[in-house]
């Protein structure tokens, strides 16, 4: 990158930052010939500001990203992912209005994963909101479609939205994907058993009766039931008087009559 380029990146951060990153930028210099390592400062430092600044003064988030891989620099493979979950981050916060938009029309991917499957679209859907997953859907974002067949499998789409709590979102994806509760499986570790702990019983019954609980005839694997016994045994984290609590042994009989096929 050209050298007022890098000063003005070095120590900048907020809004003065952005502020003189933008002066910089203003006299005719080009963020385009940024490479991803810039970006991965932004996304380390969760500095939605400088980002919005790079991304104003041109940065291609595409073209960084093949600049670095070019190079050798095998972690920008999964930069879009990062820097749309430090959107959504940025949003749940007050800040980076339209910066969804921003990272789209530069060249991020919204389906680009890490090592643990998750991308933008299966964060919009645990943790963002309808309206940024329908942005991300709409810019070709796509809700992968998946039946558990036992716990080694990702996370899939599905997994994701009924771990959200939204009723609108889990609809969303099991019409889209043509899938019920029963091909979800929440591999997550402790998934189950703090939904079982906090989730309201309207949210709860919703789940049921669409099939949770209820493992898909492809599925190998400990039922729901067991799962969830075994995760309060395994976690001494979780308080010994969460037994006592009539929610959790009420939703460890449900599971238990969902499995035997008695409800």
């Amino acid at each position: 990158p050209e050298m007022p380029l890098l000063l003005a990146l070095r120590g900048a951060r907020g809004a003065a930052g952005a502020a003189s990153l933008k002066r910089v930028l203003a006299a005719g210099f080009s963020a385009r010939t940024f490479d991803a390592s810039v970006l991965e400062i932004v996304v380390d430092e969760d500095d939605m500001p400088l980002l919005v600044a790079l991304l104003d003064g041109g940065l291609r988030i595409d073209t960084a990203r093949a600049r670095s891989l070019q190079q050798g620099e095998r972690a920008a493979a999964t930069i879009d992912v990062r820097l749309f979950v430090a959107a959504l981050h940025g949003s749940l916060r007050g800040e980076g209005a339209g910066l969804i938009e921003r990272l789209l029309r530069a060249g991020a991917d919204p389906n680009q994963a890490d090592a643990g499957g998750m991308n933008a679209v299966n964060f919009a859907l645990l943790r963002g909101d309808e309206a940024q997953l329908e942005q991300l859907l709409a810019a070709g974002g796509r809700l992968e479609a998946g039946r558990c067949r036992s716990l080694d499998d990702p996370p899939t789409a599905l997994d994701w939205a009924a771990l959200s709590g939204s009723e609108a979102k889990t609809l969303r994806v099991m019409q889209a994907t043509g899938t019920t509760l029963s091909d979800s499986c929440w591999p997550q570790p402790d998934a189950l058993i703090t939904r079982a702990m906090l989730d309201d019983d309207a949210y709860w019954s919703f789940l049921t009766a669409h099939g949770f609980g209820a493992q898909n005839a492809d599925y190998r694997g400990p039922s729901m039931a067991e799962r969830l016994v075994r995760q309060m045994f395994e976690n001494p984290q979780l308080p010994a008087v969460a037994w006592a609590a009539p929610r959790v042994s009420q939703r460890l009989q449900t599971l238990w009559q969902l499995a035997q096929g008695q409800q």
